[in-house]
């Protein structure tokens, strides 16, 4: 009887940590987040605990251990604190790839003159319309224009079709200097209206 149920503990830890492997490998696509040699080596562990359980060519080599099967059952208490662990972490990573997805591609802003944005990260612009210039920070930087490998001083007019780079959230931006303005955004922004509404 504790034979029995000392293999079905060891078949239950198996079939645990093979659906880990299988729901980390089917939900993450991309993502690593337990490596297959992780989990060989902790099938490996459980074969070691059965093994060493007594059981030797289908034949009882020695009475059931009870220590055996306290151990078998606190390993499938990690195993499933384990599982709980890495599901929060597969939620957490699953919700910062769609928060790194939504920020990915760029957004077309129509603005105003005299409106303002300024980045809250590092973000790309490209000017399609209109006419803009550079917002300095504290220390008087300003941004980087790809396209000419130029260091726009703040002051300075943004190129139409020019990839330019605000490498901080540190109160750098553009400012909108003709009527109307259209430019691709990518990053976060914090956009203030000419009219301060």
């Amino acid at each position: 009887m504790r034979q029995q149920k000392k293999t079905t503990i060891a078949i239950i830890t198996i079939v645990l940590v093979m659906s880990l492997m299988f729901c980390t490998t089917a939900q993450t696509a991309d993502l690593v987040i337990a490596s297959v040699e992780y989990v060989d080596a902790k099938i490996a562990e459980v074969k070691a605990l059965i093994q060493s359980s007594g059981t030797s060519g289908g034949s009882t080599t020695s009475p059931v251990d009870n220590a055996k099967i306290t151990e078998l059952e606190t390993a499938l208490g990690n195993a499933l604190k384990e599982i709980d662990a890495l599901k929060s972490r597969m939620d957490f990573l699953d919700v910062t790839v769609r928060d790194m997805s939504d920020n990915y591609g760029m957004q077309v802003l129509h603005v105003y003159n005299g409106d303002v944005i300024y980045a809250l990260g590092t973000s790309e612009i490209l000017l399609r319309a209109g006419n803009a210039e550079v917002i300095g920070n504290a220390n008087n930087e300003g941004l980087s224009d790809t396209t000419t490998g130029e260091n726009l001083a703040p002051g300075a007019s943004l190129s139409k079709d020019h990839f330019v780079i605000i490498p901080r959230g540190d109160g750098r931006g553009i400012k909108i200097t003709s009527g109307e303005c259209f430019i691709m955004y990518r990053g976060s922004f914090s956009y203030v209206p000419a009219n301060g509404n």
